[in-house]
């Protein structure tokens, strides 16, 4: 084997162990949840409050529907959850 068949065999080597370790790195514990909050009759619901609910660690993410009705959970461990969605009724005077 000639020098440079082992520098080719090297640079090849190295390449597949750092792709390996960007996709090892890929796969987190983590997840984003997102949605669009409608009411019965499918127009958006404005700044409902949108929680997750970790089922077994108790810990909750709260986050606020934008003006489209569309949230998003970012960044959530992985586990088992509860979703609820709510929305203080308006008061007209």
């Amino acid at each position: 084997m000639n020098l440079s068949t082992v520098r080719g065999r090297t640079i090849v080597a190295t390449v597949f162990v750092a792709l390996l370790s960007v996709f090892t790195l890929a796969q987190s514990p983590l997840a984003t949840v997102s949605g669009r909050v409608l009411d019965p009759n499918g127009a958006a619901i404005i700044e409902a409050t949108v929680t997750a609910r970790n089922i077994d660690t108790g810990v909750t993410t709260t986050v606020q529907t934008n003006g489209i009705g569309i949230y998003h959970l970012v960044n959530l461990p992985a586990g088992n959850y509860e979703f609820s969605v709510s929305k203080k009724a308006s008061t007209s005077s």
